[in-house]
């Protein structure tokens, strides 16, 4: 199984240079999508890193706003360029620059070969799921120069969707997924691509809806396995999930997850060294 990885990250170096070379392997293909808005220092270590590794593309950063349609735009954008790179990969994994990996990267692939050409995409129905269901897709969403995230028109809605997509089912989920080349070809491809992004071109974290969407109405909705790769706890309520401790370092070595999110280690740098060590330990010898 040869994985292609698309990183979108903000900030801290230091913490995504060890996620880089914590999911380093010669075998995969990494491309890193950098924020514009971020430090100078990132964006310079990033390019001394990639021009060390042969198989990181570093693409050209681009400015992100969190739960608007510049991020869901910069995946997308991530996917066509990993396509076009020539090189061969199998499955495409996307990461932000505060997860980390609870597993090597063998023991990643020797579980995903056994359930070859399978897409995995947390899918669940909005409407018994979300508070406000209809937020993401009905918001009016802008994204404000000089500022880290869009800004969501107060008390304005508009009903996009039946305009856009019709009869389609509307389907939440994870943005983070394990998604084959074949379907990722099938969606930049996909002639019905261009409804999607002027149907959530200004929604609400459109993330969480365009990729579960858009797959279980597609012919390839019996190759999903509703499973996410990530633990990320949301116990502490509110839109971010909370960021991981020291604390948490039982659940994670325990967890089955691949990956989690998210870290900081400006928050909690010893769970980072906890999970870092672990990993070097698993390694084959």
């Amino acid at each position: 199984m040869r994985i292609a990885y698309l990183i979108v990250a903000h900030r801290q170096p230091d913490q995504l240079e060890r996620l880089l070379r914590a999911i380093h392997d010669p075998d995969n293909l990494y491309l890193l999508q950098l924020d514009s808005k971020a430090p100078r220092e990132l964006h310079a270590r990033m390019s001394t890193f990639a021009a060390r590794q042969s198989n990181l593309a570093l693409a050209p950063a681009r400015d992100i706003r969190w739960a608007s349609w510049s991020l869901m735009d910069a995946r997308l954008e991530g996917i066509e360029r990993l396509l076009a790179m020539g090189r061969p990969w199998d499955l495409l994994i996307n990461l932000s620059g505060q997860c980390f990996p609870l597993r090597t990267q063998p023991q990643i692939r020797a579980a995903l070969d056994d359930q070859p050409g399978r897409n995995f995409v947390e899918t669940f129905d909005p409407l018994t799921t979300w508070v406000d269901p209809y937020a993401r897709v009905r918001r009016i969403r802008i994204e404000v120069p000089f500022r880290s995230t869009g800004y969501n028109l107060p008390r304005l809605r508009v009903d996009r969707w039946q305009r856009h997509l019709g009869d389609a089912r509307y389907v939440g989920g994870s943005p983070y997924a394990g998604l084959t080349r074949e379907f990722c070809e099938h969606l930049i491809r996909s002639p019905l691509l261009p409804r999607y992004r002027r149907c959530l071109r200004f929604a609400y974290r459109p993330d969480e809806v365009l990729l579960p969407t858009f797959i279980m109405n597609s012919p390839m909705k019996d190759s999903v396995v509703n499973r996410n790769f990530h633990r990320v706890d949301w116990r502490a309520g509110g839109s971010h999930p909370r960021t991981c401790t020291i604390d948490d370092a039982a659940e994670l070595l325990a967890s089955e997850a691949f990956f989690a999110r998210k870290f900081d280690i400006d928050v909690d740098a010893p769970i980072v060294d906890l999970l870092e060590s672990r990993l070097v330990e698993s390694r084959p010898r």
